[in-house]
């Protein structure tokens, strides 16, 4: 008789899960939308040399930085005896 009672309650429970996926997959198209209309504008800012900051990625490897001089594998006084 127990489980008479049960069957409704997981009916509705079913249900709202396969709203809430629903809705979980409107918001990851988009979100993933979005992402992929900041990625367009960020290349495009890239190719703007207008845009301080948006250094294109090859440009960015021909610059070595400060840091790669700083940290040695050789370096004294990292070791604790």
């Amino acid at each position: 008789m127990e489980r008479e009672g049960i069957e409704p309650e997981v009916d509705r429970a079913v249900d709202e899960m396969e709203s809430g996926r629903g809705e979980m997959e409107e918001r990851s198209d988009e979100l993933s939308g979005r992402v992929d209309a900041a990625r367009n504008e960020w290349h495009a800012r890239q190719s703007d040399s207008q845009v301080p900051g948006a250094v294109a990625p090859e440009e960015e490897e021909e610059e070595p930085t400060d840091d790669a001089e700083e940290e040695s594998p050789d370096a004294e006084g990292s070791g604790e005896s």
